[in-house]
């Protein structure tokens, strides 16, 4: 589900068993992408945004279906943190928005990145997020696709665009890798509609440790 290539890279990056095993700690949000050395050096990737870069810009059409779950998934993520870590805000303008949200099929991968998607049983989502080890620096725009698999749209399609675009949102924000958690919307096949507390919790941990990329210029 992965491909891992080095230096300039785009990352983009369930119903649980009736008893569900006690969790602590954050779950894994690093990435871990080659150098392209011999030796097979990887190099950790880290990204939150700082408070310098909030609100963050996030753009999705006008009348695209997935503007209101958007909205919904900027909301949840903020109220994730207990002291203003995140904040994000729906822009008109596509050209100075840090985040594109496009109700489209994600394009094919070309170049040097790296993606991680969700999937869902009526839809399909992916974030792309660009980024520069050189220079320890994050690119601008992020990119979020997500889409119905089924065309005419399948029975279901609104609760999973829900779902998909906090989860795509989890991502833009920092959290890199999926949870290996079925009750966690970060879950790589997501069907829990809500943030889990250990989606909090590891969402606070990230933007209280130290980040290893910096955002660049923004547009």
């Amino acid at each position: 589900m992965r491909r891992l290539l080095p230096l300039l890279a785009l990352l983009v990056v369930g119903c649980s068993d009736l008893v569900s095993p006690l969790r602590t700690g954050p779950y894994d949000y690093r990435q871990f992408v080659s150098k392209g050395t011999p030796d097979g050096a990887v190099d950790t990737v880290t990204f939150h945004w700082p408070r310098s870069a909030l609100p963050v810009r996030v753009w999705v059409g006008a009348d695209d279906p997935l503007k209101p779950h958007m909205q919904l998934a900027i909301s949840r993520w903020k109220a994730a943190f207990l002291y203003g870590e995140f904040d994000a805000v729906m822009v008109d303008d596509s050209s100075r928005a840090d985040v594109i949200v496009r109700n489209i099929v994600a394009p094919p991968i070309g170049g040097l990145l790296m993606r991680a998607e969700a999937f869902a049983p009526e839809c399909r989502g992916a974030t792309d997020i660009p980024f520069n080890l050189t220079n320890h620096t994050v690119l601008f725009p992020f990119r979020i696709y997500i889409y119905s698999r089924f065309t005419p749209d399948p029975p279901g399609l609104d609760g999973c665009y829900r779902i998909t675009a906090t989860h795509e949102l989890g991502h833009a924000l920092g959290l890199l890798r999926e949870s290996p958690n079925i009750g966690d919307i970060m879950f790589g096949d997501p069907v829990v509609d809500q943030l889990s507390e250990q989606d909090r919790i590891t969402a606070e941990t990230l933007y209280h440790l130290p980040s290893r990329l910096a955002p660049g210029p923004r547009r």
